[in-house]
């Protein structure tokens, strides 16, 4: 039982060392002891690392798993609730929760189709619309890049929350979209330099091999340095404290999830806490000030991204504006706004190593064919 976890929320540099991409690798020579630890006693004879294309990484041995049996002091279940933290956890976190249809299970994914394991996320579309405003401002040609990672759920209507925002502020904003997703890519920097583009959205966190400087929005400076500007980021800790009290409090049961077939999505933005923008010291004044009155509209529910005139690229009206988009219709956003050039590639397109996560949830999974699903 973990107890005091307040103070490592408001400080994780005191528990891991640092914040940064090392303090990402301590977390993961952690859980791969741990995992060796079980092999060395007995209890497993395989342990696998793997390192994801978009910078996460897993581990798994065949040890045995999460204590759930009751405590021997506080007599609860060892364990209430499980978060498996990426879509590749899925098929796993299935199978377990068969097996303990006592613990709840959540995993950090969007739209998965399954009652006995509820996805988790954060709604990064409203970071996006901000960050998107402030890369209009500073966008002095209205020129602006934009890196994505996969076509999967949430990520276009992330692409056009940035759109929009940018659009807010500078009606002349072209956002160039290039993807990490495709075999044979020119990095996308190079590309954008090329192109005299000088604001860029990047990588939505660090990934190992990459300058640091390449995630969030930034400045590319002249001789190549890299200014951060803003970046979306998550309150885990605040995330994963409202599920738990949310359980504690009965509201698991009340979603009725598991007893009528029904998926729960939980998909919080920034009203609730778990979701910020992170703002550099370097931002001119008025451009800090814009965001600093986004930041408090989105929070409050005063500005919604989406309450619109929202036009594709195709010319086709997607809402009109006198309304704005219920979440199932952004999480299932399988369109580009006529202010981005550049599409959504389609399974056949993408690099093989990128084809897994696709399968899993990528925005037109379900029109793939039988043999192309993914496996549980």
């Amino acid at each position: 039982m973990l107890e005091g976890l307040e103070a490592v929320r408001m400080r994780p540099g005191m528990y891991i060392g640092t914040t940064s991409t090392r303090g990402l690798h301590h977390l993961l020579w952690e859980i791969v002891d741990n995992a060796i630890d079980e092999a060395s006693n007995g209890f497993a004879d395989e342990v696998r690392v793997t390192l994801h294309t978009d910078g996460s990484a897993s581990v798994y041995d065949n040890g045995r798993g999460m204590p759930v049996d009751e405590h021997p002091t506080m007599h609860v279940s060892g364990a209430e609730v499980i978060f498996t933290t990426t879509p590749q956890l899925v098929a796993p976190s299935l199978k377990v929760s068969i097996r303990y249809p006592k613990v709840r299970f959540l995993n950090c994914s969007i739209h998965m189709p399954y009652s006995t394991v509820r996805p988790y996320y954060s709604r990064i579309y409203e970071g996006k619309f901000i960050t998107g405003a402030i890369a209009g401002a500073m966008a002095r040609d209205g020129k602006i890049g934009y890196v994505g990672s996969y076509p999967i759920y949430g990520v276009p209507a992330s692409i056009n929350a940035f759109a929009l925002g940018a659009r807010m502020v500078n009606p002349r904003a072209r956002i160039e979209l290039r993807w990490t997703c495709l075999p044979d890519q020119e990095d996308p920097l190079a590309v954008f330099t090329r192109k005299g583009i000088t604001v860029v959205s990047g990588r939505d966190a660090p990934v190992p091999g990459r300058p640091q400087q390449e995630f969030g929005t930034f400045l590319i400076r002249p001789g190549g340095v890299l200014q951060d500007l803003a970046t979306p980021f998550w309150h885990w800790g605040q995330f994963y404290e409202n599920v738990v009290h949310s359980v504690l409090d009965g509201g698991w049961v009340r979603d009725k999830s598991g007893t009528d077939g029904r998926a729960v999505n939980y998909w919080w933005g920034m009203n609730s806490g778990v979701m910020d923008v992170l703002l550099s010291r370097e931002l001119p004044p008025d451009v800090n000030h814009l965001a600093q009155i986004l930041r408090s509209g989105v929070t409050s529910g005063m500005i919604d991204p989406f309450h619109c005139r929202i036009t594709a690229q195709d010319g086709s009206v997607k809402n009109s504006g006198r309304h704005g988009l219920d979440l199932e219709q952004i999480a299932h956003m399988d369109y580009l706004c006529d202010a981005v050039d550049g599409h959504i590639p389609e399974y056949d397109e993408l690099a093989e190593v990128s084809k897994p996560m696709y399968r899993m949830q990528g925005i037109h999974r379900d029109l793939l064919p039988v043999e192309k699903e993914a496996e549980l």
